[in-house]
């Protein structure tokens, strides 16, 4: 495990065997990597088999009351653990249902999941040494995976893809962390604001779960939505219905930014998936851990029609059905409207956008903005989180996380000054691409100023000029 001085400090000579890790209540940091040891080695099952659902549901269900009750270290570290014991698949098929019960007695019985994790972890080699081991072009695998899932358009979209998943490399990594500036702010301590949030309802949680994609990625701690889709289905029958309700409980805990302060760094990380974009570039891709998401998502349900309004008419990222095909329209009546002089239209790009606004300024818009949002974004976004990508760890220290469900609406919201600010005929966005329009003069200048405003700092933007 690499930990590296620009991104996390020291601390390398304690991550050179995770296997070796003893958990204590205050060595979180090894915690993490731990999960993400897990999450590299430890195969799951992708569907939970009807006939455990109902027990293994119930026991999901205890831990997450405990957190809710409790929310302290043990109680967190027991909730995370929980996919890596319980549903490893290293017996499959007619085994499979069996292996779970037991896997779920070992969980229930173990008083130190640290040790639990670790017999998990000892399975992996005698797993991989039964195995002969297949090369297999990533993109292929990936669509392969997500046919087996039922997600055939998903696996058509990854087979048509521009971009493909860059390969494991020292190149990809030091192109990950350039990404990721070490620049962190200091920002205010944690303020309780009057936020106004309805609680949570669990039909609002059984919509959340419906609305990921079938084939959706866990986190590093395991858990997939696919996961959560099936114990919520009616073949867990009361057990379903009591998980939702205490998800929804927890949904609550996290909008109301009471997670505990200890395991947030680990609570708002995630793993990096790096994917392959012209220009030898790369596109960082965070995907973080299902309860997150699931907060999150129910968050943007709540205000996205609030929100998509007052970004209207410029920005057409968030909450607007067909928003590009909707700028590009807007050019097209421009570009074929007659005009009296010579028009121009600027055409802006900010590289690595969601990575290089400010916190400190974001967080400000969103209490002034929108207050609902303000209590969970200040606990995600106020101190850095590890970000895992493979056996290396960054820290995501500044920006929005490409691959929160939040970032598309956080990241309108902190540029919304800029969008309102520049007055041409056409000034349309999608969500960083801008496109201005106007007579030559008046184009380039709005052009200079969304290049040089103080929202992502300087010189991070590409801009040209169509003729």
């Amino acid at each position: 495990m690499n930990i590296h001085k620009k991104a996390v400090s020291s601390d390398n000579n304690l991550c050179t065997n995770p296997r070796k890790i003893k958990i204590t209540q205050i060595d979180l940091k090894l915690f993490g990597i731990l999960l993400n040891e897990c999450k590299n080695s430890i195969p799951i099952v992708r569907i939970i088999q009807k006939s455990v659902r109902s027990t293994v549901c119930q026991e999901l269900t205890n831990t997450i009351r405990d957190v809710v009750n409790k929310n302290n270290v043990d109680s967190w570290i027991r909730l995370l653990s929980f996919p890596y014991i319980v549903l490893n698949s290293f017996k499959k098929e007619k085994n499979g249902p069996n292996a779970i019960r037991s896997n779920l007695k070992n969980f229930v019985q173990g008083d130190n999941i640290n040790d639990e994790l670790l017999k998990v972890l000892r399975k992996v080699q005698v797993h991989k040494s039964m195995n002969s081991k297949i090369t297999e072009d990533l993109t292929l695998k990936t669509a392969k995976r997500k046919i087996s899932e039922g997600d055939i358009s998903g696996a058509v979209r990854v087979l048509c893809s521009q971009e493909s998943i860059a390969p494991y490399s020292a190149e990809t990594v030091g192109k990950l962390i350039s990404k990721h500036p070490d620049e962190f702010e200091i920002l205010e301590e944690s303020i309780l604001i009057d936020a106004d949030i309805t609680p949570t309802e669990p039909q609002q949680v059984a919509r959340a779960i419906t609305s990921f994609p079938i084939s959706s990625a866990g986190g590093f701690n395991g858990l997939r939505p696919r996961h959560l889709k099936d114990f919520v289905s009616f073949t867990s029958g009361d057990n379903g219905l009591k998980l939702q309700s205490t998800i929804a409980s927890l949904v609550d805990m996290i909008r109301n930014g009471k997670i505990l302060k200890d395991i947030l760094p680990i609570f708002y990380g995630a793993t990096l998936t790096a994917l392959s974009k012209k220009k030898n570039d790369i596109r960082p891709i965070a995907v973080g851990i299902v309860w997150r998401r699931l907060a999150a998502k129910i968050s943007v349900f709540d205000v996205s029609v609030e929100l998509s309004e007052m970004l209207k008419p410029f920005q057409f990222g968030f909450g607007v059905r067909g928003g590009s095909e909707a700028v590009i329209y807007a050019v097209r009546c421009l570009v074929e409207s007659y005009h009296e002089g010579p028009m121009a239209i600027v055409k802006l790009d900010y590289k690595n956008a969601f990575n290089m606004l400010f916190r400190k300024h974001l967080l400000n818009e969103v209490k002034n903005i929108c207050p609902k949002l303000y209590p969970m974004l200040q606990q995600a976004y106020r101190c850095p989180s590890y970000l895992y990508y493979m056996q290396d760890v960054i820290m995501s220290k500044r920006g929005v996380q490409q691959g929160d469900p939040l970032g598309p609406l956080l990241f309108c919201i902190g540029i919304m000054k800029l969008t309102h600010s520049l007055s041409s005929k056409l000034n349309s966005w999608y969500l960083d691409d801008g496109t201005l329009g106007d007579n030559v003069s008046i184009s380039i200048q709005r052009g200079n100023a969304a290049c040089v405003l103080g929202t992502f700092g300087k010189n991070f933007t590409d801009c040209f000029l169509l003729k």
